[in-house]
């Protein structure tokens, strides 16, 4: 007579749950404890709980990966049988796949601006699933960096940016490096703004004149 239930936790390596990562591939590995051991299923679901996947094993496995899957939000469990008909199952966990890289899009100002006051630069930013930060940094003709801003972002669409004094003459260019929350990166081109506040000097024109000899 068998009146115990299984044991069943996730492994150490096993995906955690409300993970989001740049992969198609879930990985899940359990331990599990009964020596009656009819079967053990590994069960797959989408975001609206609808199952994708349910494999049966009963040889005593302990693992499944699930590969090409797209990109979105999926849930899995894990459930193992005794010969008793007990069973237990492992929590269900909670994964998001996100392959797609963000995007940026310049507003303002246009490319290779000339100006002699403050700009707001500014820029349109998405991502397929969630933004998690993005910067806008500004070097000078030197290569150096003059200003770093960053934004902290929970969206999937997002209009940012920040109105920038310079500080003298020159040359700058400046571009946006955006995250999302599976840590997909993009990094725009450089655009520049050429920044010249000082005043022309006017100088009078000096004629000459004279006798010519004939």
């Amino acid at each position: 007579l068998d009146t115990v239930f299984p044991l069943i936790n996730y492994s150490s390596n096993a995906d955690d749950n409300e993970l989001n990562v740049s992969r198609s591939w879930i990985f899940v590995n359990v331990t599990a404890t009964e020596i009656n051991e009819a079967n053990i299923t590994f069960r797959l679901f989408n975001a609206s709980d609808s199952l994708l996947n349910g494999t049966t094993f009963s040889n005593g496995q302990r693992s499944i990966n699930w590969t090409d899957l797209s990109n979105g939000t999926y849930k899995f469990n894990v459930t193992i049988v005794d010969y008793a008909n007990m069973k237990n199952s492992t929590s269900t966990r909670r994964i998001t796949l996100d392959t797609a890289i963000p995007n940026a899009t310049f507003l303002s100002p246009s490319n290779a601006t000339f100006t002699n006051s403050s700009q707001n630069l500014s820029v349109n930013l998405s991502d397929n699933i969630l933004l998690k930060n993005a910067t806008i940094v500004i070097i000078n003709s030197s290569n150096s960096e003059v200003n770093r801003t960053s934004f902290i972002l929970s969206v999937t669409e997002k209009t940012l940016g920040f109105v920038y004094t310079f500080l003298y003459d020159g040359l700058f260019k400046w571009f946006t490096t955006v995250v999302d929350f599976a840590g997909n990166v993009f990094t725009s081109e450089n655009r520049t703004v050429t920044f010249d506040a000082t005043t022309p000097l006017l100088f009078g024109d000096t004629y000459l004149s004279g006798n010519s000899n004939t």
